[in-house]
């Protein structure tokens, strides 16, 4: 079976049905490896909306051009979940990020959960261009993926960024970040679908929305000082600081997602219509979250140029 033949698993109610694929496996992590690719199945959290918000992330990194994974809805026997296609069907091989920022001995990242600070990133690739392990526009490019992905991480509300769901990949030309996976508990999507349920129905969505919303302050985002998350989340200062005009600019870009449009494309390639509840929820969400941003940046000077950015 090819990867193309997936979708002539796909059932009446949306879902493709690999169950016949995971008979022989043992291990539900492990990939399912077809004749030209492999794919992952994964469970969604429990009693959530969670598998649909890992396809629509997808789908909004389609739309601001980013190689995150694809993801489609799947079914494994009676359990309902999504399926990933593995970032190295299209003829790019991975390497872990870990293994990316410490091929160089000396330079003190982290070796686990986390991530490292935009001023040490900027440093490993200003190393590896010297070293002419990577072309000037090559590690460029991956400098403004990595703040992309800053911004993008906040403005969805993805709790869950770490080293280990970040990859590199490489055709032997060039490097590219790619966000790969774990996006499920953006939106609020680990919410309870009962509790979301309730919520709308009460009128208290408003006040549980602009609570999650304020706690981020802005741009930043959740658990961000009291988590491992921290040296992360916290770099969007640091980047408007030492990149305030990529910094501004990918905001622009960002802004521009359409949630609505990415719902209209998940309900067409999924073959189905996604739950109201779901879809007011996160509609809520983003509409917050999108007017949180507007008015930080109105509060706060600092997204204004004020020098150039550093440049490698």
């Amino acid at each position: 079976m090819q990867l193309k033949d997936l979708q002539n698993l796909r059932r009446k109610n949306g879902y493709i049905d690999i169950s016949d694929l995971t008979v022989e496996k043992k291990d539900s992590s492990s990939p399912i490896s077809l004749e030209d690719g492999k794919i992952y199945w994964k469970e969604p959290l429990f009693n959530s909306y969670s598998h649909f918000t890992e396809v629509l992330i997808s789908i909004l990194c389609e739309q601001i051009n980013f190689p995150c994974a694809k993801y489609e809805l799947a079914q494994n026997k009676n359990k309902k979940g999504v399926i990933s296609y593995s970032v190295e069907n299209n003829g790019f091989k991975k390497i872990l990020y870990n293994d990316f920022l410490n091929s160089h001995i000396g330079l003190g990242v982290k070796e686990s959960s986390g991530s490292i600070s935009i001023q040490k990133f900027y440093c490993i690739l200003d190393d590896k261009l010297k070293r002419k392990e990577i072309t000037k526009e090559n590690a460029n490019e991956l400098l403004k993926d990595h703040v992309k992905l800053m911004i993008f991480d906040s403005i969805i509300l993805n709790p869950d960024r770490h080293i280990d769901n970040l990859l590199i990949l490489t055709d032997k030309k060039q490097f590219k970040l790619s966000p790969a996976f774990d996006h499920e508990m953006s939106f609020l999507s680990y919410y309870n679908s009962d509790l979301i349920a309730t919520y709308l129905r009460n009128d208290h969505f408003k006040a549980v929305i602009k609570k999650e919303i304020y706690q981020t302050d802005g741009l930043i985002t959740m658990f961000d000082s009291d988590s491992c998350l921290s040296d992360y989340l916290t770099n969007l200062k640091q980047t408007k600081k030492a990149f305030p005009g990529l910094f501004e600019s990918t905001l622009k870009q960002l802004l521009k997602m359409d949630v609505t449009k990415a719902f209209m494309v998940m309900e067409k390639e999924q073959k189905i219509t996604l739950p109201k509840d779901y879809k007011d929820w996160v509609s809520l969400v983003y509409d917050e979250r999108i007017d949180s941003i507007k008015e930080y940046f109105k509060q706060n000077q600092d997204i204004k140029t004020r020098k150039d950015d550093l440049q490698l």
